[in-house]
């Protein structure tokens, strides 16, 4: 199969009525990816956009920007430019971040439904397998990249997977392309370039074939994952709160389906991997500890916590609630930057009666109380043990109040005495 049908088939399967987005560096191999996408769109009538992305870490980013734009100018290729300013947290890898900005700008410009074409190849699945390899990565890591996959709000595909950089060099070559070239493609400091530039070539001088063969490892691997993930049914585990799990049924597993159900779990809900060390220490920490215990393990931005029954996934943040009451007339929108947005629904009969002209928003401070009628007075802390709030949230949870009464806990509590009678106009309190 030629490198132009390889793109037509995907773009076939995929539909002809999507628009494809063309991760557009300016390299070699994204340039071929272009130059095919160019010869396609006249055939197939395919909307075709291009993208680049400018990460501001080479003195030359500035002059790729504009062979970009030069080049999808020559070809009438429509083309969006990013400017990235990357900032380096402590300890975090620079090369990992650009590439965490760069799909995010992807993500942000792709609507339902559009697809994103990267022009990754056979190579570059050789590489990744082996860097997952020096990870110590299990079946899924080793399935290195899929040819496509879910991403944002469309899909992720990569047309050109089978064929080896080579090829894609010659093409280069025979359609006269001219592409720039990135020199810290040659620093070997960076794992995958000292792979690519020491590791594969000794492999290759013994067994000439070896990068195709790694990439069908990495196929072999990919369908050895599936089967894997197919007797692993996360619904089959579900807690009572949403995107949770059981800590009693995940128990009742047997230790290596338990580690592969938690590692689908936390992929699913788009979080990253924890490393085999950190689940380790999930078993046996999270969901062994008493049921009457808080534990939480935490890495790269994501926590794992439990409450009774319930493992609970979480980005870590930090919350900063307002000190001041917020007074609010309930006619639009709250929007606590950061925080979440209150929203009132007006309903019939139930909720918080519509003839309140205002309300204030508070946040927990400590030393609330809540009088529920028919069940007595207690403290905040108490009543959300009782409504099952985890401790995390309780600074979260909007407080609404009527002067200095405290008339609503938004999704929990209603003050009856606030609440609207049968046939009168209410609103319905949501805080997202």
């Amino acid at each position: 199969m030629s490198l132009l049908a390889a793109v037509r088939k995907v773009c076939v399967a995929q539909g002809l009525d999507r628009t494809y987005w063309i991760a557009y560096s300016g390299g070699v191999d994204s340039h071929v990816l272009l130059h095919l996408c160019h010869c396609l769109r006249d055939t197939l009538a395919i909307s075709f956009r291009a993208i680049h992305v400018n990460h501001g870490l080479h003195p030359l980013a500035a002059e790729w920007a504009l062979h970009a734009r030069q080049i999808c100018t020559e070809l009438a290729m429509p083309l969006e430019q990013h400017a990235l300013q990357l900032s380096l947290r402590s300890g975090e890898s620079l090369e990992a971040l650009a590439r965490e900005q760069r799909y995010a700008v992807f993500a942000r410009r792709m609507a339902v439904g559009d697809v994103l074409f990267t022009a990754h190849h056979q190579d570059d699945q050789a590489e990744t397998l082996l860097l997952q390899l020096c990870r110590g990565a299990g079946p899924k890591g080793l399935s290195a990249m899929p040819r496509i996959k879910p991403f944002a709000s469309g899909d992720h595909a990569r047309p050109l997977l089978l064929f080896s950089q080579a090829a894609l060099s010659c093409y280069a070559r025979e359609k006269r392309l001219h592409w720039v070239d990135d020199t810290s493609n040659a620093n070997v400091a960076h794992a995958r370039n000292f792979i690519r530039h020491h590791v594969l070539p000794l492999l290759a001088s013994r067994w000439p074939a070896i990068v195709p063969t790694i990439a069908r490892s990495a196929s072999f691997c990919a369908e050895a994952q599936g089967l894997l993930e197919a007797n692993i049914s996360c619904a089959a585990l579900k807690g009572s709160r949403a995107d949770s799990l059981s800590v009693v049924k995940l128990l009742q597993l047997p230790s290596d389906q338990r580690r592969l159900a938690l590692r689908t779990w936390i992929q699913s809900l788009a979080f990253p991997l924890p490393s085999a060390k950190k689940l380790q220490t999930i078993d046996a920490c999270v969901l062994r500890a008493r049921n009457d215990k808080m534990p939480c393990v935490a890495w790269s931005g994501a926590v794992v916590r439990r409450y009774r029954d319930d493992l609970c996934l979480l980005w870590m943040r930090a919350p900063v609630m307002p000190l001041a009451p917020l007074v609010w007339d309930m006619k639009a929108p709250l929007v606590l930057s950061g925080q979440g947005v209150l929203k009132a629904t007006r309903t019939m009969g139930s909720g918080l009666s519509a003839s309140l002209a205002e309300v204030c928003i508070r946040f927990r401070k400590g030393g609330e109380w809540v009088e529920v009628p028919g069940v007595g007075r207690a403290t905040f802390n108490k009543r959300c043990q009782q409504w099952g709030v985890p401790p995390w949230e309780r600074d979260g949870v909007p407080l609404v109040y009527v002067g200095d009464r405290l008339v609503s806990v938004v999704g929990y509590f209603m003050d009856r005495a606030y609440e609207a009678k049968t046939g009168e106009a209410g609103l319905t309190l949501e805080w997202q």
